[in-house]
């Protein structure tokens, strides 16, 4: 598994920014390489939710499907 770590200023509070980027959905309002993230399961994220997204690299795009599954 790949860890990602940084610092960025925010005005909202930790849980608000928190909640708001553990939303996969709104992955492609600051995400420039995914500018497509659609749910495609309804109600709060749970094991075999999943989501449409859509990477964009080097000019061409590549359609994913994500599941959450247990860790």
């Amino acid at each position: 598994m790949i860890t990602v770590a940084g610092t960025v200023r925010s005005p909202l509070a930790a849980d608000q920014a928190f909640a708001y980027l553990s939303a996969f959905e709104h992955t492609a309002e600051w995400d420039p390489g995914t500018p497509v993230v659609k749910k495609l399961s309804e109600g709060p994220v749970a094991v075999g939710h999943r989501y449409h997204a859509e990477a964009e690299f080097r000019g061409k795009r590549q359609t994913l499907i994500y599941e959450v599954n247990p860790s």
